[in-house]
């Protein structure tokens, strides 16, 4: 992915601060779990539904040290849905606004993040 730096939604930059507010977590612990929480929702987010009028990331500060992993599993994501039409950079950036909606839904307060961890499979 060449893309170096990301502008998030301005509702996604509102959502953020909610967030961090509710749980304590710094943006780019939320991002990151907005983004791995989109991956696993069954339809692809629309990149056209989101404005780049937020905050603006440097991808390293959000994925740290863990990038490659991020962008192998975005990648293994395009493959899977055969995603067409967007560059990764586009793909990437609307995983973390839709999973940041989907994160502030599911989350009221630290304690609830642990539910969004699903129980070992027996």
């Amino acid at each position: 992915m060449q893309a170096k730096k990301f502008e998030l939604d301005s509702g996604s930059t509102q959502l953020l601060k909610t967030l961090k507010a509710r749980t304590g977590f710094t943006h780019q612990y939320l991002c990151r779990l907005a983004f791995v929480l989109s991956l696993a929702e069954a339809q692809a987010p629309d990149p056209n539904q989101y404005d780049h009028d937020g905050t603006e990331f440097n991808r390293y500060t959000l994925t740290g040290e863990w990038d490659a992993l991020f962008v192998a599993y975005l990648r293994e994501w395009v493959v899977g849905v055969d995603a067409t039409g967007h560059d990764e950079a586009e793909w990437f950036c609307a995983h973390i606004n839709r999973g940041l909606s989907l994160l502030a839904r599911r989350v009221r307060a630290l304690a609830d993040v642990a539910a969004l961890v699903p129980a070992p499979a027996r």
